[in-house]
């Protein structure tokens, strides 16, 4: 009987081998609004990849990566490093990187102007912050683990501020793949009838950006471009760092936030999705500081440090203070709420590029507004119940 037993392992050695020998390679160009900000190679092939890639978001910078995978899909070691890109080639080096994993635990290794930083994680994950900007390009090659059933889904981590935060696969329909996690938000990745990569749509993640896939495409003329036209007229930040305090009937209040521009972009309905609890600003979260206690529609807010988080809908918005201050903007967890209120919403007759908030004073106490691309979200507060 025990011949009879090897056909069947034969016939799945045969399938795993034809599965590691898929090879998916390409040019991903990555949008924000108007701007583009990544160009970069990927390839995957039996369980290696590679990328190469230009970077103009906060800084210009070229990085290369390669590593292993394992045969799920999650990250078994990657080497590389970044530098600052010049026209007669590479420029100063920036950071290396290097990741391993062992014992089921994941190592990550940055070294830059010749300081270590060494971070661990109690599990295998997928995505990691600490590989740098290629942790973007990862979604296409990730694409080649995605199930092939639509509704079912491939869990692994997404490693990042010290945790292992879930992060999933999912089939979402024959061509479109769902992935990423709570911090990241979640991409879809179009495919063509073949399979064949055709587009990132990350609007309404962390990152908001749009990929067009491409099989071939001149690196290196893109990176004289990029150097030429930050020389011309250098990118602005993707969000600046800025606060508005008031002292109303002698409350001391402040807020700190990121300004996020529209860049040519739909915000709400887009960038903002509807009905879906926004950090109401970008990067870590809007912070309210207050040293005397405030009302909201008489919800006494005591003195402290709070987060405020916004649910915009298209039926009208709600101000929401959240107790837990020290996350990043979109790991919101509404566990920790402990105030919410409507806000009245205005529509404004000239977009205003750069999201603003206004802490404004009234008869009893003030306003705080938040506004940005043409609507203004307002909410009331009293100095006294």
């Amino acid at each position: 009987m025990r011949p009879l037993l090897i056909l069947p392992f034969l016939l799945i050695a045969q399938f795993i081998n034809a599965q590691t020998k898929t090879m998916t390679k390409g040019y991903l160009i990555y949008n924000l609004g108007v701007d583009t900000t990544f160009v970069g190679y990927y390839e995957v092939a039996d369980h290696n990849f590679q990328f190469k890639i230009i970077g103009r978001a906060n800084a210009l910078t070229v990085t290369t990566l390669s590593g292993s995978l394992f045969p799920n899909g999650e990250l078994k070691e990657a080497t590389g490093y970044s530098y600052s890109p010049t026209l007669q080639g590479e420029g100063k080096k920036l950071t290396d990187y290097h990741a391993y994993t062992s014992n089921d635990s994941t190592y990550f290794s940055q070294v830059r102007d010749g300081k270590e930083n060494l971070s661990k994680y109690s599990a295998k994950g997928m995505v990691a912050n600490a590989i740098g900007t290629p942790f973007l390009f990862m979604l296409p090659v990730l694409a080649v683990y995605a199930p092939k059933n639509v509704g079912e889904v491939v869990n692994s981590y997404h490693l990042i501020f010290g945790q292992n935060r879930p992060f999933t696969i999912k089939r979402i329909a024959p061509d479109m793949i769902e992935m990423g996690s709570q911090v990241m938000g979640y991409f879809k990745i179009y495919t063509g009838d073949n399979g064949k990569l055709k587009s990132i749509d990350g609007i309404g993640s962390s990152w908001n950006v749009k990929g067009s896939f491409v099989d071939e495409l001149d690196f290196d003329s893109y990176v004289k471009r990029f150097i030429e036209k930050e020389s011309r007229q250098p990118l602005k930040a993707l969000n600046k760092p800025d606060f508005v305090e008031a002292k109303i009937n002698d409350v001391a209040i402040r807020i700190d936030y990121s300004r996020p521009s529209m860049r040519g972009r739909q915000i709400f309905g887009a960038v903002v999705p509807w009905n879906r609890v926004w950090r109401t600003g970008a990067n870590e979260p809007t912070r309210i500081t207050i040293d005397k206690s405030i009302f909201f529609d008489g919800k006494e807010l005591k003195p402290g440090l709070y987060s405020i988080f916004t649910l915009p809908t298209k039926e009208g918005w709600t101000f929401i203070i959240n107790t837990k201050t020290d996350m990043w903007g979109t790991d919101h967890n509404p566990e920790f709420d402990i105030l919410k209120t409507p806000m009245q919403t205005a529509a404004l007759d000239e977009p205003v590029e750069l999201m603003t908030i206004e802490i404004r004073e009234t008869k009893e106490g003030g306003v705080i507004n938040v506004i940005w691309e043409k609507t203004k979200a307002s909410v009331g507060f009293k100095t006294n119940k």
